[in-house]
């Protein structure tokens, strides 16, 4: 019988990262600001629910929390920002409160937030993944979203070994193959895609539950 995976030696080792300062920017992807004129605001005016898988230090879940829809006494965006390493959690906590912004963080595997977001039902009008690729999540990933909910996901691909910069991830079974998040939301209504070559190899979607 196959054991459980045993997530501290992982969670550690992120932790060391994160005490050694690498990850810890607060500036967001700029793909995001465009994301999110083109596509989130439109499909959500009046905010929603929100979700940022692995959100490191909380530089994506921060500033989704900051965006005020018309009118402002909307509610805006719900964020919870959900991360294994105890570390940049806690950076996230400082971060927000630094700025004033209202997000929930919680310290856990991702596979336990996806499991609890699912249950009952898909709870979640817009989930992000920025730079992190686990292939066993992409079941659960869907099955958090809201029937016309958006994932955005963006992640290194496998050329980024061979035209990347020295950062980022090197195990091949943590880079996208080629046109990978095309094929694994396949059954999603795909608003955006983009894969380049430039200075790092990357892959950016988003698909729209149906």
């Amino acid at each position: 019988m196959q054991s459980a995976p045993s997530f501290s030696a992982s969670r550690e080792q992120w932790n060391e990262r994160y005490r050694a300062g690498e990850h810890t920017s607060t500036a967001p992807d700029p793909l995001l600001f465009q994301l999110y004129d083109e596509f989130i605001a439109p499909a959500f005016p009046y905010g929603g629910r929100g979700l940022d898988m692995a959100g490191g230090a909380g530089r994506h879940a921060i500033w989704m929390a900051q965006q005020t829809p018309e009118p402002a006494q909307q509610s805006g965006w719900q964020m919870t920002l959900s991360d294994l390493s105890d570390a940049a959690t806690a950076l996230a906590r400082q971060n927000a409160a630094a700025v004033g912004a209202a997000i929930q963080i919680v310290n856990e595997p991702a596979i336990d937030t996806l499991t609890r977001a699912a249950s009952p039902g898909a709870q979640y009008d817009l989930l992000m993944v920025f730079q992190f690729l686990d292939r066993w999540l992409f079941p659960d990933l869907r099955a958090a979203v809201k029937p016309g909910g958006l994932i955005i996901y963006k992640a290194h691909t496998l050329d980024h070994l061979e035209i990347g910069d020295g950062k980022g991830p090197k195990d091949p079974a943590h880079l996208l193959e080629r046109q990978e998040l095309l094929r694994e939301f396949a059954d999603f209504r795909i608003l955006f895609y983009h894969e380049t070559m430039v200075r790092r190899g990357t892959q950016a979607i988003v698909a729209q539950m149906r």
